[in-house]
């Protein structure tokens, strides 16, 4: 998306989070219906107090047209069905271009904790959704791979769902819930009659590669999150503090905290101010006019202080100063992360193991006893090192069980695919995994 001037803003907001009751304006709910229909109220008015402030800024000539709705997760309560299609209904009345993020409650909390972990798959394949539709603007973390493993058809979903876009010279970041949460689960696909794995990962790699290219462009940088400094901890932490501050971010808006709607410090020993962006059940969220040319932003609060859907200014506005120097010479551009594939695709049964080092570790991965046309891929960090590859195929003879076909080490990780193919007899290999 591009803005017609330096001149803009964006709505920050965070945690709309349906159906959820914090025991705020109206006090002393306690029936499930009473709090549905509060938390639909309070999100609708929030977003269609959002389209008239657009709308206004439009009206009177604006430098600062509002130019799109930054949304730092908690969708949901849940990640229920009837949860997302609830918000999905209501994020239809917003009139501005939107872009969220997944929060704890929309899939971190829902792994194993749901019938065929359906919360949490739900959540990610509206997420992943999102950015395929809006793949032509959008840098992304996360892909698709499909195949056959006895006996059923499967996906495999892996990245951080991270992603990054611009508005004119600036470049926003949305790292979902925290950058260095991981997990993985698997989920039934009924639909589709495959099995669905998912391997969420750590974005640190990608966020170094995406705020290297932005820096060297000379975008003002403005990075968002769900939780930052409570599930998000040290070590990942610092390291995330350390990455900010070396690429030049200007500001980071988290949520989480729904009572939180301000200022609320610096990142590590720096001076990047970060902000929480309040929520649906405290009725408010931050707006952000952007000035490129003069190299500031204002941030103030916008609020509804009772429960009548009208918003507000309230209190004193902060002021940040926008970082768009270009680094001479260009920073190095990481790379996003290493990976290593392994494809069976020979007359014989094949097996493959992996080592490398990392933080002072070295790591062993076996991937087991692979049949004709199996695939499997393993993501190493872009800074192993002493990578190790073994390739074996099952030989069916009593004297020689297992015989290796390749065995190559590496100072970093290949990136690339090592395939096993040919007979028993003549086994041979080669990195075409076409």
């Amino acid at each position: 998306m591009t803005a017609t001037s330096g001149t803009f803003s964006v709505i920050i907001s965070s945690d709309p989070q349906y159906p959820w009751y914090d025991d705020t304006l109206p006090y002393g709910l306690t029936t499930e219906s009473q709090i549905k229909e509060n938390s639909e109220r309070q999100i609708s008015q929030q977003y269609e107090s959002m389209n008239e402030f657009a709308k206004q800024r439009r009206g009177n000539g604006s430098p600062y047209p509002v130019q799109g709705v930054l949304i730092n997760g908690d969708l949901t309560a849940f990640g229920k069905d009837w949860q997302l299609d609830k918000y999905k209904e209501l994020l239809g009345k917003l009139e501005l271009p939107y872009y969220p993020g997944l929060g704890n409650h929309d899939y971190a909390n829902n792994v194993d904790d749901s019938m065929n972990n359906n919360c949490a798959t739900r959540m990610v394949d509206f997420m992943y959704g999102w950015l395929r539709l809006h793949a032509g603007i959008l840098n992304y973390d996360f892909d698709e791979r499909s195949y056959y493993k006895f006996p059923e058809n499967r996906v495999d979903y892996t990245g951080s769902l991270a992603y990054s876009f611009n508005i004119g010279k600036v470049h926003f970041v949305q790292l979902q819930n925290f950058p260095s949460y991981a997990d993985n689960w698997d989920s039934w696909n009924f639909g589709s009659a495959r099995r669905d794995f998912y391997f969420i990962k750590s974005s640190l790699a990608w966020l170094k590669n995406d705020l290297a290219t932005a820096r060297n462009r000379g975008d003002v940088i403005i990075v968002s999150l769900h939780d930052y400094h409570d599930n998000f901890i040290e070590p990942a932490l610092t390291e995330f503090n350390d990455i900010v501050a070396k690429y030049g971010v200007s500001a980071v808006f988290a949520g989480h905290i729904h009572a939180d709607c301000k200022k609320m410090g610096t990142i590590g020993n720096s001076n990047i101010p970060y902000f929480r962006s309040g929520a649906a059940s405290f009725q408010d969220y931050l707006v952000a006019d952007i000035d490129t040319e003069q190299k500031k932003m204002i941030v103030r609060r916008r609020a509804n202080p009772s429960t009548d859907g009208v918003y507000d200014f309230t209190g004193d506005p902060w002021e940040v100063a926008l970082s768009d120097t270009i680094p001479n010479p260009p920073m190095p551009v990481p790379p996003k992360e290493g990976h290593v594939t392994f494809y069976s695709k020979g007359g014989f049964v094949a097996r493959f193991e992996l080592h490398y080092t990392y933080g002072g570790e070295t790591l062993t991965f076996k991937t087991g006893d692979m049949p004709n046309g199996n695939k499997k891929t393993y993501y190493i960090p872009p800074d192993a090192t002493d990578v190790w590859v073994i390739g074996q195929e099952q030989t069916g003879l009593i004297w020689e069980g297992w015989r290796t076909v390749f065995d190559l080490k590496f100072p970093s990780p290949p990136n690339n695919c090592f395939k096993l193919y040919g007979t028993t007899l003549n086994p041979k290999w080669n990195n075409d995994c076409g």
